[in-house]
């Protein structure tokens, strides 16, 4: 019997004997913050030209003026640490002769080159270009003879910058031609957490602060995963260990990513994968979301940086000014975005993640696969609600949200479109509140963070 694919989100093969986990699908969807954009959105579905271009409120017709999107880089090789743990673990696993059960190891070679280590694949180039499209397609008419005024800003690393290209290749479509955009490099907004000494001190650097995501390895469910698959290997004296769960977990979406194979993918059912999902979870969601104070303070400078150039969209427009900027797009990381979540209030689970709610946080809001894959992306629109469409006046302006291109909506609002005073009063302490240095700390004390995803 073959099975062919069903759906965007769930892989399937045939099932031989020779195949280790006996089931015919395994889903995608789960992958923490290693999760392909493409396997949490349908690249199928039809996109309407200017789809992002109108919203109503309260009655009234608006149109779209600005738009501002935080976008975290596309799909990457693994880390240093990761391409070397897995050629040991595939050591560890030829010597306890586990390939008579998983014939692929061995032929398997480590394919990760520690060069490229954390650098952009093509597949994260081809993720970007294809957002690029998108996101011009779905606000056509804003950008039409305008793409010379919007304004592009990559962290210093190499992967967002390229990222950056290539969504502005698709941006652009000019796909077959170096991309030659102009952009700012700017750390300060980008990769704040590396220069916020209160969050290196109290979150980065300190092991108790994370202590959910430990405590959830002395959990039953992390106990009896290692274990369920010790038995299934049929090697009884192999100490299958968190870090190696970690690596036969996340070695499936690289190999995917970047060879093309799923070999390394039905060594865990669903449910397991499951569980590392939510071990993963428990990690972003402490260190770089709601698990301190610091954290969506520290993101202030994004946060106030965004919302300028919307108060900037409307002065403009109410004083009828010929400011012909239309929008901006930033490129970061993961540690950007959570933070700029929390920030807004976003995925905020009204019962903590803990290591012993689990199955109680089975249809929890922050799951990093849905909301920090890679190519994550934050769009954000201001609309011009003036009764009339004219400038001038007594317009009011609304605010629409889109979280990975699903309308989102921010806390406290009733309707998907929100007005922009309502939502700038109630973040009002990262924009005109925001004080970085007093929160932080800078200068000598700030120094590049580890694991940076």
């Amino acid at each position: 019997m073959v099975a062919s694919g069903v759906c965007f989100w769930r892989s399937c093969i045939l099932i031989l004997p020779i195949i280790f986990i006996y089931v015919d699908c395994f889903r995608k969807d789960l992958f923490s913050t290693k999760t392909c954009y493409h396997w949490i959105y349908d690249l199928d579905q039809h996109v309407p030209q200017d789809e992002y271009m109108k919203t109503e409120i309260s009655g009234q017709s608006c149109q779209a003026i600005y738009a501002s999107a935080l976008i975290r880089h596309g799909a990457r090789y693994p880390s240093l640490k990761d391409i070397r743990s897995m050629s040991e673990l595939h050591k560890k696993l030829l010597r306890y002769k586990v390939d008579k059960k998983l014939k692929f190891l061995t032929s398997w070679k480590n394919p990760y080159p520690e060069a490229e280590e954390k650098g952009l694949v093509k597949l994260g180039e081809v993720e970007q270009y294809q957002l690029g499209l998108r996101i011009n397609r779905k606000l056509f008419s804003l950008f039409e003879n305008n793409l010379e005024n919007v304004k592009f800003v990559s962290s210093s690393t190499s992967r967002t910058k390229k990222s950056l290209q290539a969504f502005h290749k698709g941006f652009n479509g000019n796909m077959d031609e170096d991309s030659n955009v102009q952009y700012d490099i700017d750390d300060k907004i980008l990769r704040f957490h590396t220069k916020c000494k209160r969050f290196l001190e109290s979150v980065e650097n300190n092991k108790t602060h994370i202590k959910e995501y430990r405590k959830f390895k002395s959990e039953s469910h992390a106990v009896n995963l290692a274990a369920a698959v010790a038995k299934r290997l049929e090697v009884d004296d192999l100490n299958i260990t968190t870090g190696d769960l970690k690596l036969l977990y996340f070695l499936c979406p690289f190999e995917i990513i970047i060879s093309n194979k799923e070999d390394w993918c039905h060594i865990l059912t669903d449910e397991e994968k499951e569980i590392m999902e939510y071990h993963y979870d428990l990690k972003q969601y402490w260190k770089k979301a709601y698990g301190h104070s610091v954290i969506p303070k520290m993101a202030c400078p994004m946060v106030k940086k965004l919302f300028s150039h919307f108060d900037n969209a409307i002065k403009n427009r109410k004083q009828e000014e010929r400011d012909p900027s239309v929008g901006s797009f930033f490129f970061g990381h993961v540690e950007t975005l959570a933070p700029v979540y929390a920030a807004l209030g976003l995925f905020n689970d009204t019962v903590p993640l803990l290591a012993n709610n689990f199955e109680q946080q089975r249809n929890r809001l922050f799951k990093a696969s849905h909301i920090l894959p890679f190519s994550a992306n934050i769009v954000l629109i201001l609309y011009d609600c003036h009764s009339n469409g004219e400038a001038g006046g007594d317009n009011r302006f609304a605010l629409k949200l889109y979280v990975n291109e699903k309308v989102t909506k921010f806390p406290g609002c009733q309707d998907d479109t929100c007005w922009y005073d309502e939502v700038r009063q109630r973040v009002s302490s990262h924009v005109d509140g925001c004080e970085f240095d007093r929160y932080c700390g800078m200068g000598e004390h700030a120094h590049t963070a580890h694991g940076e995803l």
